[in-house]
């Protein structure tokens, strides 16, 4: 696609966004059913004896649960917490993030959410699904597959995807196409090779554009428990596989740093509900080699646009790790201050290319 024709897409959705936005306001996060606001489990609430449902395979957005109760809570790892719990005649030891207090997900096609009054979110949430969504979400053509996906924001945060439920339904299928996008991620972080770039950074951008990234689209920040999404797997696998000494050249000047963006994407979009005590030395590190091998290797040129991805990025990442205790600062700090410096350099640069331009039109 040449650009002239990418700039169309992109301003159509921005229109169409605006429509909608006319139509339907976000959705209020209190008007959900109060199954899905009380599905998480708090560790630190857990009591020996309780009985709780044990998420299966915590990679799968609508994993089969089994009924667990509670054997005896572990503090050897304080302030980790973690759990010896009974399962039929099995006994396994598990963390809080697998046990849930209901027995299906907010996903799954036995719950059934509240149904919208407004017919005309079911309608432009069906409209939508099946003329955007579910044709372009899996498109190897990055324009339509984004495209799809900015669109599939549209409708999570406006409608809800809170229509009929079950086999063959738009709420349905949406998850199918989220699932198999996060189960392609989650192999891609197992085996990643530098040939792998292109499709990580791919997927990645279109699962962050679904929960609410808004590229073209107005941001969401409501999306992953509207989607009730797990983003603790996905996150987990990821902050694995920069763990590993080769993955940090996948930063360094990358084609057009893609991977750099998608990244940015991704940690934006998840650090909110992901960052806990456990992992946030590891994210905030993360965050900054991915910004880091950006400015470092001067791999971009929209320096203005590079500043609005690094302002959102470090103002969600600060946002979740204020809700964590005082001490973890001190694990933090030194990324914080380097994503702060690179903050510096590039608003520098985009003030230089600005006083450039500026002086060619002259």
């Amino acid at each position: 696609k040449t650009s002239s024709s990418q700039n169309e897409v992109h301003l159509g959705i921005f229109i169409l966004d605006w429509f909608v936005s006319l139509l339907l306001h976000k959705i209020n996060i209190s008007s959900l059913s109060e199954s899905s606001l009380s599905d998480e489990v708090q560790q630190n609430d857990v009591k020996a004896g309780d009985e709780l449902w044990y998420v299966t395979d915590n990679r799968k957005i609508d994993s089969e649960r089994v009924k667990a109760t509670i054997v005896k809570i572990h503090e050897d790892d304080y302030p980790n917490l973690y759990f010896t719990v009974e399962i039929g005649d099995k006994v396994k030891q598990t963390v809080s993030s697998r046990l849930k207090r209901n027995q299906y997900s907010q996903n799954h096609e036995k719950t059934r959410p509240i149904a919208p009054t407004n017919k005309v979110a079911l309608r432009i949430e069906e409209s939508m699904i099946n003329k955007i969504v579910k044709p372009y979400f899996k498109s190897e053509n990055n324009l339509l597959n984004e495209t799809a996906a900015d669109c599939l924001n549209i409708v999570v945060s406006r409608c809800g995807l809170m229509g009929n439920v079950g086999i063959g339904t738009i709420r349905h299928d949406t998850f199918k196409l989220l699932s198999s996008i996060e189960t392609e991620i989650h192999g891609l972080a197992e085996t990643m090779s530098v040939d792998n770039i292109d499709t990580l950074s791919s997927y990645l951008k279109r699962i962050s554009l679904s929960l609410g990234y808004g590229m073209y689209t107005s941001s969401s920040k409501n999306n992953t428990r509207i989607l009730s999404f797990n983003c603790d797997s996905l996150m987990s696998s990821l902050l694995s596989l920069f763990d590993r000494d080769e993955a940090s050249s996948f930063l360094n000047g990358n084609e057009e740093s893609s991977l750099n963006l998608a990244l940015s994407m991704w940690l934006t979009i998840s650090s909110p509900v992901a960052l806990n005590e456990r992992n946030a030395g590891k994210i905030w590190s993360l965050a900054d080699d991915t910004i880091s091998g950006v400015v470092t290797e001067n791999c971009y040129d929209n320096h203005a646009y590079w500043l609005t991805i690094l302002v959102h990025l470090l103002e969600s990442t600060d946002n979740a790790t204020s809700l964590l205790p005082t001490r973890i600062k001190a694990v933090t700090i030194a990324s914080e201050q380097s994503l702060a410096s690179n903050l510096i350099k590039v608003f520098v640069n985009c003030k230089d290319q600005e006083l450039k331009s500026s002086d060619r039109g002259k």
